[in-house]
């Protein structure tokens, strides 16, 4: 929480786990909802750490979706608005977005940072889906 939220009391950040459905196997979540959806998975997560006013984080958006229905099943996929959810840029020490983390059994296994090419992407998701 900034000085400003201290002063007037404001937070971007809620107190309340909020997951929003984007399609079947992309969801939007909150800091408060990210140890149940990401860290508790049973299945591999991706988690796309982004922000509004980013072009690059735009850019990956239909990239991410993309991929999402393709791993359906596999790999779940999730992304965090780091404007809403600072705590979570905090703890994973986001330094540029888009950031994308793979998460496996609960644990960081691969990140990559800014815009990246889908091929890129699936080789580390597959790799991901390798190391069972």
């Amino acid at each position: 929480m900034g000085i400003l939220d201290k002063i007037f009391g404001r937070s971007d950040e809620s107190d309340e786990p909020e997951v929003e459905p984007i399609n079947t196997n992309l969801y939007k979540v909150n800091t408060a909802a990210f140890d149940q959806e990401v860290v508790q998975s049973d299945i591999p997560v991706v988690v796309d750490c982004y922000s509004n006013s980013c072009p690059p984080c735009k850019k990956m958006a239909p990239i991410f979706e993309k991929l999402a229905g393709e791993y359906d099943g596999k790999i779940k996929f999730v992304k965090v608005d780091l404007d809403r959810s600072r705590a979570i840029g905090r703890t994973y020490q986001v330094r540029g977005v888009p950031t994308l983390f793979m998460f496996k059994d609960g644990v960081v296994q691969e990140s990559l940072i800014g815009l990246q090419k889908e091929d890129l992407i699936k080789k580390v998701l597959d790799g991901l889906l390798e190391n069972k």
